[in-house]
């Protein structure tokens, strides 16, 4: 396996400028690699959005030549308080009680994302791994009505108690909140919302977790990516 450097990655955009002369490197935060794997954000701020876009691609594209690259990930964010890249290597948090933890995420909704994260659970699940699934989807989550699952989780020792369905354990923003009502999230709050979500459930010995992401790409899966330590 080739070991992907940060310094690699900037080199191989580096050439890559907006129309206002800046460098596109100037612009990036948050390297993550994750073996093949790698992603970052470029701050848009003051950026016209359809040139990020043409920016982003670019990019894509000339990363691509990277001998056995893997997936990349480039989100577009708009903030004042953007941290320049880091060479320090940023300490992932771990979540009490699982082992491991899968993403499951598209560019756009209405792909069948959710029914993909309950084939994955259950494969596993007869497979005789323990699981759970994070419902992360918090502008339209559908995992509660996958698993005919509704109640409120109870709250015993601080801690969530997961829902329970087919032998998977189920939390979701949609069994928190009514289900005519309409939730509207601003990044930081969602980002959040999606941690203490994952932090305050009693997961309790999970094999796996599989995460169900919002569609698109954003504060929440840069703030994932960025914090926790992702094995799919």
């Amino acid at each position: 396996m080739t070991n992907i450097s940060k310094q690699e990655i900037l080199n191989k955009i580096s050439n890559i400028t907006f129309k206002d002369n800046t460098k596109l490197i100037d612009t990036i935060s948050n390297i993550i690699i994750k073996d093949t794997n790698i992603g970052f954000a470029i701050n848009t701020l003051n950026k016209d959005l359809q040139e990020a876009n043409h920016i982003r691609n670019k990019a894509s594209n000339q990363l691509r030549e990277i001998p056995n690259i893997g997936k990349i990930t480039i989100a577009l964010t708009n903030s004042r308080d953007v941290t320049k890249t880091s060479n320090k290597v940023k300490v992932k948090h771990l979540i009490e009680g699982v082992k491991k933890i899968i993403l499951v995420a598209s560019g756009k909704g209405g792909v069948g994302k959710s029914t993909i994260t309950a084939l994955i659970a259950e494969q596993l699940n007869m497979d005789g791994y323990k699981v759970g699934i994070m419902d992360a989807d918090i502008y339209g989550p559908s995992i509660p009505h996958i698993f005919g699952v509704s109640d409120v989780p109870e709250i015993l020792n601080n801690k969530m108690k997961p829902l329970e369905s087919r032998n998977i354990k189920i939390i979701s923003i949609g069994l928190l909140i009514h289900h005519h009502s309409a939730a509207i999230w601003r990044g930081p709050v969602a980002s959040k919302t999606i941690y203490q979500l994952l932090s305050l459930t009693d997961w309790k010995g999970l094999d796996y977790l599989i995460i169900d992401m919002p569609p698109g790409t954003g504060d929440i899966h840069l703030s994932i990516l960025e914090n926790y330590q992702l094995d799919g």
